[in-house]
């Protein structure tokens, strides 16, 4: 099996040689006209870059037959936009500095140079989104209205630790961990995606992974629920010994900020109808500021949290079903995020304003979406831009 660092720096070598090659294919064809040597435009430029390009979707079938996943063909495309262009950049302008200093006639036109230039001025912004964004660590609080009638409502401070998803424990996860607990909340949600290595990593990280998660306690409890990357039986080995509670389909009642409320765990890869009865039995626990549902003489919850990996499961939700606020994670926030457009990829099939993170209404139920701690691993691009990972500290306040 060929390393996959080895077909990255391979296919991108392949990338700019295309390219190189029809700029100088261009060039030996205009020195044999009778007008004599004409400089290489932004034309030139552009005609090599679709062939570099071209040469990079050739290659993607056979990189397909090797084993490489969408993440590793997203991350060929990545390397050559970080390092290929702005290296064909540079040559540019290193050749239009030697024949100005020579006293050369210049072969590229003015506006290649400017585009040349430009090439290079993204690498500050590639360094800053592989080595720099990804480990930034933030804390975003939000605030989700509750009725006060319900059974005198008080503050009630959540804490949010999503897609950790590492591959080994360092002082990033440490310190993500530390900064959690040093607010203080009465609940921890983790919505999954705690580990994502190979057996042996994560055998040898075993005991760090359990040291880490041990340190996590809160007066209400900590929930976790199964990501994607994770497996049921990984997990409860990793919380053995420590005060995380998996759940799976379960609703549970905690005692948090002076009220009672109500956690259901949604499992990741769970039928249909079983999501729809967790969704139901959640719902129907309800407090007296509730409507229906609860048994009168049963004081219920007066709150009720759906916690799940994926968004996906509110858009099957309304306003009606009893459930105060959904927090999930999954998207990362699409890593990646520009201005106007927000996240380049979903993985879900929520609102792209919701994808992206933070507290938003999805069919009159409050989301909260974590772009979480790490980042996809695997052959994935490790990249963050404009999407910082976060630790999130939720309060329920009465409205």
């Amino acid at each position: 099996m060929i390393p996959f660092p080895v077909i990255v720096a391979f296919s991108t070598v392949i990338d700019v040689a295309v390219a190189g090659l029809v700029l100088v294919s261009y060039r030996r064809r205009s020195n044999r006209t009778d007008r004599g040597p004409s400089l290489l435009r932004a034309a030139h430029l552009a005609a090599a870059g679709v062939a570099g390009g071209f040469a990079c979707l050739a290659k993607l079938p056979v990189y397909t037959l090797l084993g490489v996943d969408v993440f590793g063909l997203a991350h060929l495309v990545y390397f050559d936009g970080a390092v290929g262009v702005p290296a064909i950049g540079a040559t540019v302008l290193v050749i239009s500095g030697y024949l100005a200093i020579r006293s050369r006639p210049a072969v590229f036109s003015g506006p290649v140079t400017m585009l040349a230039g430009l090439a290079v001025s993204t690498v500050p912004v590639s360094i800053w989104a592989s080595f720099v964004e990804p480990y930034r660590l933030v804390v975003e609080r939000a605030e989700i209205p509750v009725l006060p009638a319900r059974g005198g409502v008080a503050t009630v401070r959540i804490g949010v630790l999503a897609d950790l998803q590492t591959d080994r424990i360092t002082e990033y996860e440490r310190s993500a961990v530390e900064r959690l607990m040093a607010m203080r909340p009465d609940v921890i949600l983790m919505p999954g995606d705690v580990f994502q290595g190979t057996r042996s990593a994560f055998e040898r990280e075993l005991p760090a992974i359990r040291g880490l998660l041990g340190r996590l306690d809160a007066p209400g409890g900590v929930y976790a629920v199964v990501g994607n990357v994770d497996s049921p039986q990984a997990l409860r080995v990793m919380f053995e010994g420590t005060g995380i509670r998996l759940l799976a389909g379960d609703v549970v009642m905690a005692s948090a900020g002076g009220c009672t409320v109500a956690i259901g765990g949604l499992e990741f890869r769970g039928a249909a109808h079983e999501t729809r009865e967790t969704v139901r039995e959640l719902g129907a626990m309800r407090g007296p500021g509730g409507t229906g549902g609860a048994d009168p003489e049963h004081r219920g919850a007066d709150v009720r949290i759906l916690l799940t990996h994926a968004p996906d499961p509110v858009l099957e939700l309304d306003g009606s079903s009893g459930i105060d606020l959904v927090v999930a994670g999954h998207t990362h926030g699409g890593q990646v995020q520009l201005p106007l457009i927000g996240p380049l990829a979903m993985v879900s099939r929520v609102p792209r304003a919701t994808a992206a993170g933070g507290l938003t209404r999805v069919n009159d139920v409050w989301t909260y979406v974590s772009r979480g701690v790490g980042f996809e691993r695997g052959n994935a691009p490790r990249v963050r831009l404009f999407c910082p990972p976060e630790i999130s500290l939720l309060t329920l306040v009465p409205k």
